[in-house]
Formats: C-alpha cells, structure tokens, sequence
C-alpha cells in the first residue's frame, strides 16, 4: 500500500499503521504499485486493478491513523456541551452518526404529602322511646360542624316522650388529603430529567470498497477541525463501557454518552387517616328548657364521655328534654396517618457509546 506521493508504504499485516504525515492531502491506495493512469471499465479510476481481481478501489483522502488495532473503531469528530446548543456538523465531517447526553440530572425525591388538621369533635345526643337506650329514636340533637359546645336547642321533648338518653362518643375530624399540592402521577410531566453535557459526533462520508489503511481508522480529512470539535475514535454502537478496553495513547481521553433513558420514576399515591394518638372527653350537659339556665331543673350535667365509650343516661321521672351544651374535659386531636408519597422507580441511562479523545488543549489567552 503506497501514497500518491510515495511517504511511506504501509504494511497491511502489521498490528500498528502508521500515518501519513505530511500536510498536503494524500491518498492512501490499498496495494503497494498504484498505477496512477489505469481505470476500470466504467472509467472510474483503479490503480490496484481491482476489478480484475472481483473487488472495489478504496481509497483513504487524507491518511491512516497510527493506532493499535486492537478492537474496530471509527474516527469522529466530537462535539461537548451544553444540552440544547449542539451545532452542526463541519464540513469536514457533514454526517451526524452520534446525539447523545453525559451527566444524568433526574431529581428523585417526591414533595411530601400533605393533610388537612386532625381536630376533636363533640358527640351528638338523642333520645329515645325505651329504657337502656332501646327502641326506636324520638327526638335528636346534631350538632352543626365546627360546634364548640355552646347552649344547642332543639325540637322540644316533652316529659313522658321518651325514656332514656343516648350520649355518642367524641370523634375525630380533619385528616383530609390536601389536594394541592399532591405528587404528581409521573416525574416524565413534572420534573423531565436533564443532563450535564451533551455529545455530537460526526463523521465523514463512507467510501465504498475495501478499506485502505488495513483495518485502521481512515482519517478522510477531518485533521483540521473548527473550534468545540475534536478528534475520537468510537466504539462499536452498543458497545458497554464494561467492555471497552483502553483507550490507544494518542487518544487517552475516555468518555461515555448515553443516547436514552429510561425513566419510572413515580410518586406513590398519597393517603390520610384518622389520629390513631388522639384523646377526645368531653362533658356534656342536658336540660329541659331551650336556653340552657338549668330551670326547670336540668336532665343531667357534667356527663364525661371518651372516644369508643358513649353514655346511656335513663331518666328516673318524666322529664323534658329542650336544649344541650357541652366542654372538653381533654381535648388532643392527635396527628393524622399519613402514608404514600414515597418514589417508586429510577431514571437509568440507556443506549452507551465509548470514546477515546484526542488531548483537550485549551488555547493561550
């Protein structure tokens, strides 16, 4: 194999190729006595007589890189940057062969979720037609929410409507999920994930035909490249970086990019129940006229009852029943149950492409 301009003569077996040095373009044919005027029989130039022998001319413009040839590799032109301002490929490698992104930013921590305050709640009191609370229901007082225990009239009873009363047990209220904010179902649509850096490689043009630099990168001129661009040999596609071996000493500089991702990251649903700590007793008070002033005498006062322990109170004479009031004897709502709002899945990058780069030099100020 020979240059044009007679440099050197590469040797197709060697485990080394050496390049071709000077700075004028060369050709790099792929026998060792081109015949410079000889052509095929469609015209087109074959210096190696090639179609005699049932194979294609290839030619090398430019030189052969002098690597170990070790593994298979293709020179590219490699751009680094910020995500979103990738250029365009220069015109000495015009073909985009490699987009892809360096430094994964996926935020996995999902915003916490949230429930309304837990608060007590003051027991209803009714009435009712038997003994020991038994029978149906004759009369009842619901207290409208948010009753702090203030004088309550209702429907008046009269003495003799009813036998007994029924005192419910205090409860809790609140522990309502907050609807804003709750995690939302996907990060894909809240927080897309981001990346440091992102990668364009370019190549140049392939040349049909065999290769002329015995299997070592052809050059094709891309030497002289515009400012951000630097020269790389790739790996094969799909090649993972566990299984890349080093990189050759005049392309020291390792780098992988990655050109997918998959992403499931999920926040789990949010939920909220009741206090499981709260301690709610209050005392409550029953009389007979509409207004709470106890004359004629009241039903009953200074009743307690606690959380899961209502009260029956049965009456000893016909009595009438006209309004109720109540106070808090301990008043601990406790903290709601709040489960869900975990993250479920991962972001991975997917799709790795290993480069071996060319020293970066940063120019002198």
């Amino acid at each position: 194999m020979k240059t044009s301009r007679l440099v050197l003569v590469l040797l197709s077996m060697s485990a080394l190729v050496l390049g071709c040095e000077e700075e004028t373009e060369d050709v790099v044919y792929s026998c060792d006595d081109p015949d410079i005027g000889h052509f095929d029989s469609k015209g087109n130039p074959d210096p190696c007589h090639l179609e005699g022998k049932g194979q294609q001319q290839s030619v090398c413009r430019g030189g052969c890189e002098e690597v170990s040839l070790e593994f298979e590799r293709t020179i590219v032109a490699l751009w680094v940057g910020p995500e979103g301002r990738e250029p365009a490929c220069p015109k000495q490698a015009p073909k985009a062969v490699f987009n892809g992104y360096a430094g994964l930013l996926a935020p996995n921590t999902c915003p916490p979720c949230q429930c309304s305050e837990p608060s007590c709640v003051l027991p209803s009191v009714s009435a009712t037609a038997g003994d020991a609370c038994a029978g149906s229901i004759v009369g009842a007082f619901e207290p409208p929410p948010a009753w702090e225990g203030g004088c309550l009239a209702g429907p008046p009873l009269e003495p003799g409507t009813f036998s007994s009363v029924h005192i419910g047990a205090p409860s809790t209220a609140g522990c309502e999920l907050v609807e804003d904010p709750v995690p939302p179902p996907h990060f894909a649509y809240a927080w897309p994930a981001q990346w440091a850096e992102a990668a364009r490689a370019c190549a140049a043009e392939e040349e049909e035909g065999a290769p002329a630099c015995a299997g070592a990168p052809c050059v094709r001129g891309i030497e002289e490249l515009p400012a951000g661009f630097r020269r790389c040999l790739r790996y094969p596609e799909g090649t993972a970086e566990s299984e890349s071996q080093a990189c050759p000493a005049a392309f020291p500089e390792r780098r992988v990019f990655f050109a997918g991702l998959s992403d499931t990251r999920e926040c789990a649903a949010c939920s909220c129940a009741p206090p499981e700590d709260a301690i709610c007793i209050a005392s409550v008070d029953a009389f007979q006229d509409a207004t709470c002033a106890g004359a004629p005498m009241p039903l009953f006062q200074n009743v307690p009852v606690g959380m899961n322990s209502p009260v029956c109170y049965d009456t000893s004479m016909p009595l009438a029943l006209g309004s109720i009031s109540a106070t808090w004897l301990a008043e601990e709502p406790g903290s709601c149950v709040v489960t869900g709002g975990e993250t479920i899945g991962e972001a991975v990058p997917t799709d790795p492409s290993v480069f071996c780069c060319e020293p970066l030099v940063i120019p002198a100020e």
